[in-house]
């Protein structure tokens, strides 16, 4: 069988008719907001992690030690 969307269209139809598909809900806009800013904040944190490590590893060729927790 060629490869189309109309033959694409064709297959989803006869999943969704023998019931092989299930519904799927749709979260809210507010949700989808809330886990965007979460995600946001977990990358930020992560990032100054990453930060953080950098600069004490440059530093400790110096001879300088810190702490683990520079944020604390």
């Amino acid at each position: 069988m060629n490869k189309s969307d109309e033959n694409d269209a064709r297959g989803l139809a006869e999943l969704v008719r023998i019931g092989w598909c299930r519904e799927v809900a749709v979260k809210s806009a507010a949700s989808q907001q809330v886990r965007s800013l979460l995600v946001a904040r977990s990358r930020l944190v992560a990032v100054r992690c990453d930060l953080e490590n950098q600069v004490r590893s440059m530093l400790k060729e110096y001879g300088l030690i810190f702490p683990r927790s520079v944020a604390g």
